[in-house]
Formats: structure tokens, sequence, C-alpha cells
């Protein structure tokens, strides 16, 4: 696993995520790229990925049903970069504003698949990358239109 990565098994957590982002730091003469990957092998409940400015947050929904959504409400509320990939039911409803939900591809994830499966020691079942949906920021200020300055 790397340094910059959390791997989180239990369910039920909430606010996970907050403020999460990816950038650059020095390390003595070295340069190092930080892009944090959280995965959830269950469900999250409300404020997942609030305020996110980067990285990675899978919820791959594990022992949940697909009719079933497996997060909460507010959804990536005020998000301003990184993406969520969310395996089971998720309505735009549960979403905070500015934020755009599409198909992914299995680029997008399936690296981490196999290192969060490897890790762990997990048999992980086979993923359809149909099963989820991509969550990311339409734009870098959400709320921007609210602040006068």
């Amino acid at each position: 696993m790397r340094e910059d990565q959390l791997y989180r098994i239990p369910s039920g957590c909430a606010l996970v995520g907050i403020l999460n982002q990816d950038g650059s730091r020095m390390s003595g003469d070295t340069i190092i790229d930080d892009y944090p990957v959280i995965m959830i092998g269950g469900s999250s409940r409300d404020f997942l990925g609030e305020y996110m400015a980067g990285g990675l947050i899978v919820v791959l929904g594990l022992g949940y049903d697909s009719n079933c959504s497996p997060v909460g409400k507010f959804i990536a509320s005020g998000m301003n970069g990184g993406k969520l990939f969310i395996r089971g039911r998720f309505q735009p409803e549960q979403a905070g504003p500015g934020i755009g939900i599409e198909k992914p591809t299995p680029e997008d994830f399936d690296l981490y698949l196999q290192e969060f499966s490897a890790d762990l020691s997990l048999e992980i079942p086979e993923l359809k990358c149909d099963d989820f949906v991509k969550v990311f920021p339409t734009t870098t200020r959400p709320y921007g239109r609210v602040y006068a300055y």
C-alpha cells in the first residue's frame, strides 16, 4: 500500500474525505506527488467527499443490493476537485450542487481495485464498470455566486 492511500473495510462512517486534496510536497530534495485514495468496502453515510479538492474515493458497496444506495445524502457538497466512484444506486438528489454524474471507464479505477484486493488479501467479486457512477465537480468554485468580493 502506498503511503497516500487509506483503506477502510467497515461500513457506516460519515464525513469521509472532507477537504481531501492532492498536490505536491517536498521531502528533503525530492518532490512527492500525493494522490490520496480512499477505498470503502461497504457503505458510507452523509457528507462523503464534502469540500473535496482532489484525490479519489471509491465506495464498493460490498454486501449491498445494487438496488440500494451505499451512500447517504449531501454527497460531494462543495466538491471542487477529485473524483468519487460509487457502486450501486445513486440518485442526483443525493449530491450537492455543481456535481456531474456519468458512467466511468474501467481504466478510471481498476488499478486501485487490484491493489486493494492484493494488500488486504481479499477476494473481490467481479465488479462491472456499469455498476458504478462517477461523481465529479463541474466547477472549481461551487459556491462562487454565493460570495461577493
